[in-house]
């Protein structure tokens, strides 16, 4: 003989059903509530692998760790200057993905690679006096995450969107400042190059409308600095066209061919007329170095011999082959040097 199910009051079954919405909910927060407040770690860094004595200004280096699993990590140079008084510089190394020191040694920054005098091993650095540090506070921050030192934690290891990154980055920034309420009344600039004139501008221009309504902290946003930013992919592509033709590699025949069959727009041929006129510029381009027209053309990833086996005193230093060496040209042998100083252990447990 069946028997029934116990009767449950009418109480039980509602207690149920919220204790069921409780946890449901619960599972829906739970990125929120286990996500902390947003933290940053600190060192100063009196001395640097490869520069002969202390440095001759104050570098900071650390971590901001967002409430999202990111951990992002800067270089802050202060001014030599006048800190108090400076302006202050955020600046993001385009890419997307380039280290901050590309643009700390190789660009703004107060020292740079001994390229002649180098024979192996770690890279020596020498001081630049000619440096924006020089009448600027510097913050070099590797962004997005998995740039230079910069990482993620758990499902955030992924390739983060252009939004997310300039949320994180305005993150940091209040992050920083919270740490460093010496700067808020200092100009404040966002600059940087190439790739971040993607960045940039809708950075500051989120500053901006939080001092707007008053939720933003009391910092003092001046403007932005972009050198040969990417904007608009195509007015871009369009502009580069009349500049070839100025630079005297277009023919003044082609490029009339081309601005009247094409009417200015070079990016995507709209007939067989612009096609060709196009064709014949791709000639004129032929053997140009894209990055620099006056600069020799550069093999991105260039063919390098290396010691696999330094010896103890070496220290896990790499070596390159004097035939090496001199096969390089001067951008892919910086690049070489910065993957090699990157790359140092030493330069892992200074910073």
């Amino acid at each position: 003989m069946a028997t029934r199910p116990p009767h449950r009051p009418p109480l039980v079954q509602s207690f149920s059903l919220l204790l069921l919405l409780l946890l449901l909910l619960l599972l829906l927060l739970h990125p929120f509530l286990s996500a902390g407040t947003p933290s940053i770690t600190t060192k100063a860094v009196p001395r640097l692998p490869g520069f002969a004595g202390p440095l001759p200004f104050s570098l900071e280096t650390g971590y901001v760790e967002l409430d999202y699993g990111v951990r992002l990590f800067y270089y802050f140079i202060q001014s030599e200057r006048d800190p108090a008084e400076d302006p202050v510089l955020l600046w993001l190394t385009g890419g997307p993905g380039c280290s901050a020191l590309s643009g700390l040694v190789y660009e703004i920054g107060p020292f740079y690679f001994d390229f002649h005098g180098y024979t192996g091993g770690l890279p020596t650095l020498l001081y630049k006096p000619a440096s924006w540090t020089k009448v600027s506070n510097v913050i070099f921050v590797d962004a997005p995450a998995g740039t230079g030192f910069s990482y993620a934690t758990g499902d955030k290891r992924t390739i983060p969107s252009d939004t997310l990154v300039i949320q994180q980055l305005h993150v940091f920034l209040e992050t920083w400042f919270d740490e460093h309420p010496q700067f808020l009344s200092n100009p404040l600039y966002i600059s940087g190059d190439s790739y971040s004139g993607i960045i940039i501008p809708s950075l500051a221009m989120k500053i901006a409308k939080g001092i707007e309504v008053g939720d933003e902290r009391l910092v003092n946003l001046k403007g932005v600095i972009v050198g040969n930013p990417l904007t608009d992919t195509t007015t871009v592509f369009n502009a580069r066209i009349p500049f070839l033709h100025g630079m005297g590699i277009i023919p003044d025949e082609i490029y009339e061919a081309a601005r009247e069959d094409c009417g200015g727009e070079y990016r995507w041929p709209s007939n067989s007329h612009c096609a060709n006129s196009l064709q014949e510029i791709q000639e004129c381009m032929r053997g140009l170095n894209d990055v620099h027209v006056l600069e020799q053309i550069c093999p991105e990833y260039p063919s390098l011999t290396l010691d696999k086996q330094p010896t103890s005193r070496d220290h896990g230093r790499r070596r390159l082959t004097e035939s090496a060496v001199s096969s390089l040209c001067r951008f892919s042998y910086f690049y070489f040097l910065l993957f090699v100083f990157f790359t140092s252990c030493l330069l892992c447990q200074n910073l």
